[in-house]
């Protein structure tokens, strides 16, 4: 029988087999995510995050964009985002953000959700044509507003 040198199991694609053989960041990550639960009268860690994200402190929220980056990182932490609801359609609302920085967050938080690997299985088709097109729109997007000009009296 064959035995595997350390290098070649290393090597495997495989995912881990359970949360504690994960990488430790990961692990982390995944712990403190959980334990906002029990800080916040049993809500969902991302509900808390939403709130915290619609304060109109931009600290505070570029703070939340990082954690949510990091979230979406991780194929638990984008199914749990597209699982909360209004998350993600507070992330597609360009008018949410007022700051270069937080367009610019909102967007590489998209970015990282659409390039995932699993995002065609967490997203329904409607929600990943919708994260794409925001993509593919870029991080500053504004639409154009044509409007009619009525002439004004006494200009001819």
């Amino acid at each position: 029988m064959e035995s595997k040198s350390p290098e070649s199991k290393s090597a495997s694609s495989d995912p881990p087999a359970s949360p504690s053989a994960a990488p430790s960041s990961t692990r982390l990550l995944r712990h403190f995510f959980s334990q906002l639960i029990s800080y916040n009268n049993g809500r969902q860690p991302l509900q808390v995050l939403l709130v915290l994200a619609k304060q109109p402190f931009e600290d505070m929220r570029e703070a939340v964009w990082k954690l949510v980056r990091a979230l979406v990182a991780q194929t638990w932490g984008l199914r749990t985002v597209v699982a909360t609801a209004g998350f993600l359609e507070y992330l597609l609302d360009r008018k949410t953000e007022f700051h270069v920085s937080g367009s610019q967050a909102k967007f590489d938080i998209l970015r990282a959700v659409d390039a995932h690997p699993r995002s065609k299985e967490l997203l329904s088709p409607a929600q990943r044509a919708q994260v794409h097109e925001y993509v593919r729109q870029g991080a500053h997007y504004s639409p154009l507003h044509v409007g009619v000009m009525a002439p004004v009296s006494g200009f001819k």
